[in-house]
């Protein structure tokens, strides 16, 4: 029985003989049709926190990390 290839190096062997990045998503079945997302959810912040930070809120269903310096402002951005 053959060894089956992994993605890296069927990837490897792709470029190696002249990369098309759609064939490549059709031979694994990757293409932009069968990627289903789910539609993303936010709770709103203040429209000061929106132009600061070019995002409309804090998304849901997900894990948010607020890093920086000390004095940046993470406490007040999550008060």
């Amino acid at each position: 029985m053959a060894k089956k290839k992994s993605i890296s190096e069927s990837a490897a062997d792709a470029i190696k003989s002249g990369f098309d990045l759609n064939k490549f998503k059709d031979n694994k079945k990757l293409s932009s049709n069968s990627v289903k997302f789910k539609s993303q959810k936010w709770i709103p912040l203040s429209p000061a926190f929106q132009s600061i930070t070019s995002i409309p809120g804090i998304p849901i269903g997900h894990i948010t990390l607020l890093r920086g310096h000390s004095d940046t402002g993470k406490t007040s951005s999550l008060l």
